[in-house]
């Protein structure tokens, strides 16, 4: 919500107001006078007209008669970007403005006719209609993900790593694998704000945000009745989601929260939240349940002599007038502004005494459509979504994860766009490749030359038999002598294809803990060394764990080291045998460790 200063605030408040407006087509700049007067219309919404719901995606909307005294060349509006400002009369004597700014449009279509041009733009959410790459997957945090799509599809994200960060799930690490429902990259975005519990739309400023409506005692304005004009409408109850239905891989279906209160709302099938260990999907499906729970609001519809300050998802108090006998607090879900009409706000919600189930995505697709052939050819794509730094030691540039139904065999391509870095001194450097299939190293390490600090094109190909059905993992890492090398986000592009291999990502159930004791020297006795562990494990998951020393050399005497392992399990658990310490006996005459 734009706020304003205090005599903006006042200015606002007032039955009779003064407003301007101006802003630019590319680099023509406009005032209202160009405007014909009462075309211009602004709209925008997070839900779909009757029902709350998350995960919207929708294009905000502008439509407006520009007069023929501009000067843009006919037939030349498509694709041109709008700005609009607003200006609101704080003083008289002389007039003084002050001005927000309305949004950023891009021109879809124009007709032309005596009286002006009349052009329709939508906002930068149009840009994501993109068509996703077959089989395309994408993994990493919430924050990189969204950065990865408005880099691919150009536009710009309005939030921080930190306000990611702060959404439900949005330190979780997030995978889109095959099988999906998505077709575009808007399609990601409404699965990663569902994933988030909120919604997606695009700011004043012209960027994307996802917001939430968990937003526990925030009131961002409070309404009385006098601002208020006729055909205001206030239901009655409350929308309460007590329970929220998810779809799996397999076409099962999990109920989470208490089925029978309130309304039931229908996730479907959320590619983010499909993937990891049982304990982990609880989790993040909890938190997509406790945002849900969040939308307890009343449904609204209020006209207002208001300039167009409110954003959606603002949470708004209304008191006075015919809302003096309901519940009061309502949520903007959507808005249309006209500057001669005014402006118009609405909530909507699920009646739970009329409704026992509501639809959160309608293209959920059944598992037998997510079904893949053994003799379907399946391409897998990987992009890094973080820069990478190589030098002389291996560093990771590639991982593709993929199951194999049958014996078969893959082909991997890869293309790496890398800047090289001479040391100083040097008048040439290397970069090797080096391959690994399940954490084994293959038997092909290809090496380039460059002899320059610049930009280069680094190819790559590979082929390998796949012996074994099951889970696998192509893994590239590169290393330098004499220089170093930089990518930059999704400068690592990888295709992995081959038959026989599965659309659906199965986890193998293994995870890699590593430990590391930093070098040190001593030269008296050491005090006790203590690692500690502890895995809790929520399903009955068979687990194995293993530690190890690296070597190192003692000068002097040296006491034990022990090593804890403390495992818990939400249930019992058997015929499992743990030891709860692990004694290491050092050899007196020798320069390493022994486990016993």
């Amino acid at each position: 919500m734009f706020i304003g200063s205090a005599a903006f605030q006042t200015a606002n408040s007032k039955l009779i107001q003064k407003r301007k407006h101006r802003g630019t087509i590319d680099d023509i700049d406009f005032t209202g006078d160009n405007i014909i007067s009462g075309s211009l219309t602004i709209s925008n919404q997070c839900s779909d007209g009757k029902d709350a719901k998350i995960g919207s995606v929708n294009i905000g909307v502008l439509k407006c008669t520009f007069s023929n005294n501009l000067t843009v060349t006919p037939r030349t509006w498509r694709g041109r970007v709008i700005t609009l400002a607003e200006g609101l009369c704080v003083s008289e004597n002389p007039d003084t403005y002050e001005w927000f700014q309305l949004g950023v449009w891009v021109v879809a279509s124009s007709d032309h006719t005596a009286d002006g041009v009349t052009v329709t733009a939508y906002d930068a959410m149009s840009l994501f209609d993109v068509p996703l790459p077959d089989s395309y997957i994408i993994s990493g945090s919430m924050h990189g993900i969204l950065t990865a799509i408005c880099s691919t599809c150009g536009a710009e994200l309005g939030m921080t790593k930190a306000e990611v960060e702060a959404l439900p799930n949005g330190l979780a690490p997030l995978g889109a694998y095959q099988p999906n429902d998505c077709t575009t990259y808007r399609d990601l975005i409404y699965w990663l704000s569902v994933t988030a519990g909120g919604f997606a739309t695009i700011n004043r400023l012209g960027k994307l945000v996802i917001r939430t409506y968990d937003r526990p005692n925030t009131v961002d304005a409070t309404i009385d009745g006098d601002p208020r004009e006729n055909g205001s409408k206030f239901s009655d109850w409350l929308t309460n989601f007590g329970s929220a239905a998810f779809e799996n891989i397999d076409g099962s279906v999990e109920v989470y929260g208490t089925p029978g209160v309130g309304v039931q709302y229908s996730v479907g099938f959320d590619p983010f939240l499909q993937y990891g260990t049982g304990s982990t999907k609880r989790q993040m499906r909890g938190a997509v349940m406790t945002a849900l729970q969040k939308i307890q609001f009343m449904p609204f519809s209020i006209n207002l002599m208001s300039a167009p300050v409110f954003e959606l998802g603002d949470i708004i108090f209304l008191t006075g007038g015919d809302a003096s006998s309901v519940p009061h607090i309502g949520c903007v879900q959507s808005i249309t502004y006209s500057p001669d009409k005014g402006l118009t706000l609405k909530g909507f919600g699920a009646d739970p005494n009329l409704r026992n189930a509501q639809t959160g995505k309608d293209a959920a697709s059944s598992a037998a459509n997510r079904a893949t052939a053994a003799s379907e050819l399946v391409i897998k794509k990987y992009e890094n979504l973080m820069a990478i730094d190589v030098g002389d030691s291996e560093t990771k540039v590639v991982e593709i994860d993929f199951n194999a139904v049958r014996q078969t065999e893959v082909e991997v391509w890869h293309e790496f766009q890398i800047l090289t870095q001479l040391d100083p001194g040097e008048t040439s450097m290397t970069v090797e490749a080096v391959y690994y299939l399940d954490g084994i190293e293959q038997d092909r390490r290809p090496v380039e030359t460059y002899t320059d600090s610049a930009e280069h094109v680094l190819g790559l190909q590979y082929e390998r038999p796949i012996d074994d059905p099951g889970p696998h993992t192509w893994e590239v890492y590169l290393v330098c002598d004499g220089g170093t090398v930089a990518l930059d986000i999704k400068d690592a592009l990888s295709v992995l294809k081959g038959q026989g291999i599965s659309k659906a990502e199965v986890w193998d159930g293994i995870i890699y803990l590593v430990d590391t004791f930093t070098r040190f020297t001593y030269a008296s006795s050491l005090v006790p060394l203590t690692d500690t562990v502890t895995v809790t494990l929520s399903d009955n998951e068979t687990i194995s764990l293993s530690d190890e020393f690296d070597r190192f050399t003692s000068t002097a005497s040296m006491r034990t080291l022990t090593e804890t392992l403390s495992i818990a399990f939400d249930q019992p658990f058997w015929p499992l045998a743990l030891e709860t310490g692990e004694l290491i006996g050092v050899e007196t005459d020798s320069d390493y460790l022994e486990t016993e």
